[in-house]
């Protein structure tokens, strides 16, 4: 029972379950609700758990002589599971992932799962402590599963506009997140925007993935792709957007970071809603 709890815990099955929304809403978006595929929609969702469980294992594995310290109470670092277990589950979610991909004989969502295994794995090995890198790898990952959802749907034309929005998004929130964590990351020698170029470049860096955001975002609405729900959504979402872009050029400062990543998060998960609500037809 104790290596079970301890097998479930080091995947963090909630974020693993939360990776799964980008597909439901990339394959809604995509013309789901005309030409509803559950089974592949199924396949994709637990393709994403098992790619984020995988990556969570790997990257504990790679972080196991820093957790020694920093936390100790994980799983590994307190040897409630070996780390031979360790890789044996990391190797069997990689492979369970890539089997479902192969069972879709759908050769967009093998090449984006592949794409997302190389990216997970990458990341944890090496790019994680290279600053800007680290940001574009875990942007990549979070946009690909909206993409995979494109992919079942055979319409990643119509499912790259979440797609690219979430990845603007999700690049300017990591950045923001380097400008929070700027103390830790200066004596941990993490070659973050913030530590490499000073927190003023960094808040103007993290602006422009917002601002393009915004124009990217709007690209859709103006084309009039999704239906009224999406364009008001969308009005509401802008007006807060553009709080966070003023208050992030305003206040460089850690502090306000902290505040406004939470905002940047609310921001993504509300246009996520935005394109699944947009996506309905009347």
């Amino acid at each position: 029972m104790g290596k079970f709890r301890a097998s479930l815990e080091i995947i963090r099955p909630v974020n693993a379950l939360m990776g799964g929304i980008g597909v439901i809403v990339g394959a809604f978006a995509s013309g789901f609700f005309i030409e509803p595929n559950w089974f592949d929609l199924i396949l994709c969702y637990i393709i994403v758990f098992c790619v984020s469980a995988g990556g969570m294992i790997i990257n504990d594995l790679t972080d196991i002589e820093i957790d020694k310290v920093n936390c100790p109470e994980r799983v590994l670092p307190s040897g409630r599971l070996s780390i031979q277990t360790a890789r044996i589950q990391f190797t069997l979610y990689l492979i369970v992932s890539l089997i479902l991909a192969i069972i879709t004989w759908n050769g967009s969502v093998i090449i984006i799962v592949v794409f997302g295994q190389i990216i997970t794995i990458a990341y944890s090995i090496k790019l994680k402590r290279l600053g800007f890198l680290g940001n574009l790898c875990v942007s990549l990952v979070t946009a690909a599963s909206i993409l995979l959802g494109g992919a079942l749907q055979n319409h990643l034309d119509i499912a790259l506009w979440p797609t690219v929005v979430a990845f603007l998004c999700n690049l300017g929130r990591e950045i923001t997140k380097g400008i929070d964590d700027y103390a830790g990351d200066s004596q941990a020698g993490v070659k973050t925007i913030a530590v490499r170029y000073g927190l003023k470049s960094a808040a103007i860096l993290a602006v422009c993935f917002l601002i393009a955001t915004l124009i990217v975002a709007f690209i859709p609405f103006i084309l009039g792709y999704f239906n009224i729900l999406f364009r008001v959504c969308l009005l509401g979402i802008g007006i807060v957007l553009i709080y966070v872009i003023v208050q992030l050029l305003r206040y460089p400062t850690p502090e306000n970071a902290h505040s406004m990543k939470t905002w940047e998060k609310i921001i993504m998960l509300a246009g996520l809603m935005a394109f699944l609500l947009g996506a309905i037809p009347f």
